[in-house]
């Protein structure tokens, strides 16, 4: 865990709609294909809830990674304020970002990348001693992704778990407003959940 605070990883993130939540935490959460399969395509009403990019999807469902297509690794982030939030900015009232245990960058079968996994020129690790070759300045900086050279696809580094996160993972909620929290509130009581999930209005994740 030494080098993981050394690159001051607190946490991983995962971003979703708030309308996801309930099902996420009773059941974590799902690589695409197995949320896209048929029974759980029904548990999580993915027409009205995925937020992702579906002509992203088809290159993601072909390109491989130690013999598994992307869609079945859980896609978590390095930094959340990136393009792809960007791209659901107007949705940004309905979205939430989970903070995720940086302890699953040492589980067996999880990789990181440099860069946006669809992008052609990412690179592929799974050696911790590799998050050296992660750009971090253009990654956390503050400025736009367009003032450094290939800075869309290095914002959206990425940690790729196979199969499924467990929600025990789920450390932390970023929600955009006080209203989200109010909900979510009401979800883990209606959940009688004992996990302890640290609660957190924070625009500066948001656009």
């Amino acid at each position: 865990m030494q080098i993981i605070r050394q690159y001051q990883i607190d946490v991983l993130f995962h971003i979703t709609k708030l309308s996801n939540l309930k099902r996420i935490l009773e059941y974590g959460l799902l690589c695409h294909k197995k949320a896209h399969n048929k029974i759980n395509r029904h548990i999580f009403d993915l027409s009205v809830s995925d937020i992702s990019d579906q002509d992203v999807q088809k290159i993601r469902k072909d390109k491989l990674l130690n013999q598994k297509s992307l869609h079945e690794y859980v896609c978590l982030y390095l930094n959340p304020k990136n393009p792809m939030l960007l791209k659901r900015k107007q949705w940004q009232q309905e979205l939430i970002i989970l903070g995720i245990d940086s302890e699953l960058l040492t589980a067996e079968g999880v990789y990181f990348s440099n860069g946006n996994a669809a992008a052609y020129n990412t690179e592929f690790y799974n050696d911790l001693e590799c998050l050296a070759l992660i750009d971090w300045h253009i990654l956390r900086s503050e400025q736009s992704w367009a003032e450094h050279p290939d800075g869309k696809r290095i914002k959206c580094a990425e940690v790729l778990v196979p199969f499924t996160v467990s929600p025990e993972k789920i450390k932390q909620i970023f929600c955009y407003n006080t209203k989200q929290v109010q909900i979510i509130e009401q979800i883990l009581q209606e959940l009688d959940d004992e996990k302890l999930i640290s609660l957190e209005v924070n625009k500066n994740l948001f656009f």
